[in-house]
């Protein structure tokens, strides 16, 4: 019954956390180096594991996992999104597992896992597509491992950990900063007997065992590294570790990482550290928490003095041994007159968490948004600049995702590819750029824009824009005043027709003309007409008198079509006439021009 009782609380809890996790899905957006995970598993599971051994610094068994995963559930990014969450809700009942056999009580490890769930360090990396959700996973496996060792030092023990911390070096080398805090945990509060030196030992010698036949790789990634970093010149100290994507250990970086691993809520996380301290600190249990949630970034951040090993996603696992704190501090307050008021802590700080989560989750370039919403047709061009060319493979892989076939992607910078074409999708991230904005200029004199995506802002700038030149290659005449390029039917339905119709004058015509786009049913009679002044846009109103020469105009006008219509092929024609008595502008001998015949049913 007591069982019973415990999942009937613990199995909502995980589905709830599961499901906002889904949800946060939404918000993540793939970058450079989550493709570069496609990329390195493109082949097969052995090319993978060689790849990982011979050209680049990481071990083999996420990546390896990752194979596996993808030829089974394909190449999507939501795919890919849902191996890391698989492997994070794991750790999520493993946190709950820990909170409750460490502290004895059920309630703290339901407490861990909410605070876990709901913070957005975790977040962020429990969703990436990336080792670090495998990294979390096996922290905490090590770090239960090692404390049930220390309880019952026994050679199976002391054996099943040795494993644990071979597993945890096949998935990342930095993993090493958990092994540290152990270490330093072991010397400082672990009551010390040959027997525990000897199993200390023998779970060494096992782990070395396991992990013996990457060694050699592992050797290789070393030198390749070295190599590496001393030909871009971003090498210090000893040489060792990724100075391309590490940051410095400075006050700045601290402080991000304090904000990033609080959901923002310092002082809230620093007054449960408090009172852990003051209630827990003679529990072994605590002080092991403790030395994972804060004794793991300080190792890495001394290391990182000399060889650059830091960056907060390397050291993530510490938001469990944070949230483990945070539970256990909640959950041993007294009660105060019956009322539990540590029940009523934890749902304030649960709805805290939840409200500031959003606001810390990665904000990257929403690439998967910007070209599911890019309406490609067959001869589309897609002209990069200052858009990301750089790294033309991960864009590629991108568009080749979620744009339809049939288009062209120009990433010269060669304008005369596209200035010919009748439609290009001008993509830029540096908006505010000289060199982008002469470019734009350039092309909008003949390619008007006709939609826009992205954004460019505080967060990111990013935008693609739909540039179209007129439909006809010469212009048909109204008068010697109207030049009439063409028209496009846009949209089609039984109750309305949409339809632009494109303009230019090479003099400012020196009355206000009105235009009116007829439909005739097959008998010729008018059905349905649309007249007035340009509808520039479909939102500036442009009487004739006022427009400029040389400038394209884009008359967006809209026909409602009667439901007792016959079926047949009706008539689509423009006038151009003078308003105030109806006299019509000439167009090749005729006083109307036929614009195309539809067939409507």
């Amino acid at each position: 019954m007591k069982l019973r009782l415990t999942w009937l609380f613990t199995l909502p809890v995980l589905l709830l956390l599961f499901f906002n996790l889904l949800h946060l899905t939404s918000r993540m957006y793939l970058y450079s180096d989550e493709y570069l995970v496609y990329f390195q598993t493109r082949f097969d599971l052995q090319s993978t594991i060689l790849y990982q051994a011979t050209q680049d610094v990481h071990p083999p068994l996420w990546f390896s996992l990752f194979d596996i995963w993808r030829s089974l559930v394909g190449d999507s990014e939501f795919a890919g999104r849902m191996l890391s969450l698989l492997l994070s809700m794991l750790t999520l009942a493993l946190t709950y597992r820990l909170g409750r056999d460490w502290f004895g009580r059920v309630s703290v490890g339901l407490a861990a896992a909410i605070f876990l769930g709901l913070n957005s360090y975790f977040a962020n990396f429990a969703l990436e597509i990336r080792p670090y959700a495998a990294t979390m996973l096996l922290a905490s496996v090590s770090m239960w491992l090692f404390w049930r060792w220390l309880r019952k030092p026994t050679w199976r023990a002391a054996s099943a950990y040795g494993v644990g911390v071979a597993l945890m070096f096949y998935v990342h080398y930095f993993l090493a900063f958990v092994v540290a805090a152990q270490g330093i945990y072991f010397l400082l509060f672990t009551p010390k007997s040959r027997q525990i030196w000897k199993q200390l030992v023998g779970a060494a010698g096992v782990g070395l065992l396991v992990w013996l036949p990457w060694l050699p790789s592992f050797i290789n990634q070393v030198l390749l590294l070295r190599s590496l970093s001393a030909q871009s010149g971003n090498a210090y100290g000893s040489g060792l570790g990724t100075p391309a994507t590490t940051q410095a250990t400075n006050l700045a970086t601290i402080e991000r990482l304090t904000v990033l691993s609080t959901n923002g809520q310092v002082v809230l996380y620093a007054a449960l550290l408090m009172l852990g301290i003051v209630y827990l600190w003679r529990r072994p249990a605590y002080r092991l928490t403790l030395f994972w949630a804060l004794g793991t970034p300080t190792v890495a951040l001394v290391v990182n003095l000399v060889a650059a090993v830091y960056t907060p996603r390397y050291v993530a696992y510490l938001s469990v041994g944070l949230a483990l704190a945070g539970g256990a501090a909640i959950l041993a307050l007294p009660r105060i007159r019956r009322i539990p008021l540590s029940g009523a802590l934890l749902l304030g700080c649960s709805l805290l968490l939840l409200a500031a989560q959003p606001e810390h989750i990665s904000n990257n370039v929403a690439y998967r948004d910007i070209f599911r919403s890019m309406s490609i047709r067959d001869g589309d061009a897609v002209y990069l600049d200052h858009a990301g060319e750089g790294d033309l493979p991960f864009l590629r892989w991108q568009m080749d995702q979620y744009l339809k076939s049939g288009y062209t992607v120009v990433a010269d910078h060669n304008l005369t590819a596209v200035q010919s074409l009748r439609r290009l999708w001008y993509i830029t991230g540096d908006w505010f750029n000289a060199e982008v904005e002469a470019t734009f200029a350039q092309l909008e004199a003949t390619h008007p824009v006709q939609q826009v995506l992205g954004q460019c802002d505080r967060t990111w700038c990013y935008l693609a824009q739909l540039m179209e030149a007129p439909p006809l290659s010469e212009p048909i005449a109204f008068g010697e005043q109207m030049q009439f390029w063409g028209a496009d039917l846009d949209r089609l339905t039984d109750t309305t027709l949409n339809l632009r119709l494109w303009w230019r004058v090479d003099q400012t015509p020196d009355r206000d003309y009105s235009i009116a786009v007829h439909l005739l049913n097959p008998a010729g009679e008018l059905i349905a007409q649309s007249d007035g002044p340009i509808q520039h846009y479909g939102t500036e109103i442009l009487q004739t008198s006022s427009l400029q020469p040389g400038r394209i105009y884009i008359d967006h006008r809209q026909l409602s079509l009667p439901t007792d219509r016959l079926d047949g092929g009706y008539s689509l024609r423009l006038v151009v006439y003078q308003w105030w008595d109806g006299v019509r502008l000439a167009v090749d001998g005729a006083d109307s021009y036929v614009i195309n015949t539809i067939t409507l049913q």
